[in-house]
């Protein structure tokens, strides 16, 4: 199964299920990405520096539908707002900039789930899942000239857990999610003909609604 048709299911589950079997709900969330990248240039790879692990910081939002019982499915459609920017510097200047921003996106995403309630009436609810997004990537060096623009159609995964009272509607999360590689193509042969890659991990703390 490709990475674009794992998120046309995400998209077939989210809309074709009966409303009567699941909640919905709205997930508003911060998120925090990491991002270790390394950047290649054919003509001269002994003046470039590889950057080190960058953090970003961006507001994500969610719509959930999830079946309602102890062991549970949640499909979930979001979207990150705000561009995510990781820079670094060529060797041996410090002026020679050379940047990979991975644009605000759309994302999707299955998760499966356990409700364990407490002695406590709390509810955690750890989960996996699976999931697409299709992130716009683009390269930049210099004075913030832009050299590539590259789509990038990537496999996601998450782990965390979620805790609410029991009978509450809101619930707050935590989720780890792992983006893969982002990589900008490359630029013009001879002149601008670097690429920029890495990989890219996120640290989300939502709140969830659900109606």
């Amino acid at each position: 199964m490709t990475k674009r048709a794992i998120g046309l299911f995400v998209l077939f589950l989210f809309f074709s299920t009966s409303a009567n079997a699941f909640d919905v709900g709205v997930r508003l969330g911060y998120e925090r990405s990491e991002h270790t990248c390394k950047f290649t240039n054919p003509r001269i790879n002994y003046k470039v520096s590889d950057c080190s692990n960058e953090r970003n910081k961006s507001l994500g939002l969610v719509v959930t539908k999830e079946f309602s019982n102890d062991n549970f499915v949640e499909t979930e459609l979001g979207y990150v707002f705000g561009d995510r920017n990781f820079i670094s510097y060529w060797a041996p200047f410090q002026t020679n900039k050379q940047e990979i921003i991975v644009e605000e996106h759309p994302r999707a995403l299955v998760v499966f789930g356990k409700r364990v309630t407490s002695p406590n009436d709390i509810v955690v609810s750890p989960f996996v899942g699976l999931g697409y997004a299709e992130l716009d990537v683009k390269g930049e060096q210099g004075a913030s000239a832009v050299f590539d623009k590259k789509t990038n159609d990537n496999f996601l995964w998450t782990i965390g857990a979620s805790f609410a009272q029991t009978d509450s509607r809101w619930s707050l999360d935590y989720r780890y999610i792992n983006y893969g590689r982002v990589e900008t193509g490359i630029g013009v042969a001879g002149t601008r003909d670097e690429q920029l890659h890495g990989r890219m991990d996120s640290h989300t703390i939502g709140i969830l609604y659900n109606f």
